[in-house]
């Protein structure tokens, strides 16, 4: 029992110092986010699923939102060119860095003015994520009122409930990277 009481009190200033660096993460993100902070992302009802394979055990996007986990990463990118094949590479080699985490999933969306670029970038590439192809151009954006040209807009970390968190691409950013994992460690 003396023992057991100063290892209870030294524990404290770990637990209260853990609180603080959340306190100044959440700070942190709530500057750089500012009005944008925890406003709710929609997403279009009527995205097609495309992936590498010629079977899918994908589901719509509705049902992917519903079965989501904590945390989920999306990435929005025009597939109009060969920038998206290179923008897939950068990604798969931003994820192969990522730490595991069980509670963060990820959508990807596409939106070009033709599937056949979005299956060209994804054989190129061997993308192992399923892609969510807009079938109207830019609605993702649009109807979200997300800036259409401004990359700063096409990453971002949502809450379970589909709650804006942060802005910023997490696989070339390390400012980014570093604010999704606190974010997320923080439960925020």
């Amino acid at each position: 029992m003396k023992t057991l009481i100063p290892f209870l009190l030294g524990l404290i200033p770990l637990f209260t110092s853990c609180k603080n660096e959340c306190d100044s993460t959440r700070s942190e993100i709530r500057g750089i986010m500012k009005t944008w902070y925890k406003k709710r992302v929609e997403f279009p009802s009527n995205m097609e699923i495309l992936t590498n394979s010629l079977t899918s055990d994908h589901q719509n996007i509705e049902k992917a939102l519903t079965t989501k986990k904590n945390y989920t990463i999306v990435h929005f990118f025009t597939a109009d060119c060969d920038k998206c094949v290179n923008e897939l590479k950068m990604i798969q080699s931003g994820l192969k860095n990522m730490p595991e985490n069980n509670d963060l999933d990820y959508i990807f969306i596409a939106s070009a003015p033709t599937k056949t670029y979005v299956l060209d970038a994804i054989k190129k590439t061997n993308f192992p994520y399923p892609i969510y192809y807009e079938q109207q151009y830019f609605s993702f954006k649009t109807i979200n009122k997300f800036v259409l040209l401004d990359d700063i807009y096409n990453t971002m970390l949502l809450d379970k409930s589909q709650n804006l968190i942060l802005f910023g691409a997490f696989y070339d950013n390390d400012k980014a990277k570093r604010l999704y994992s606190k974010a997320i460690e923080c439960g925020l």
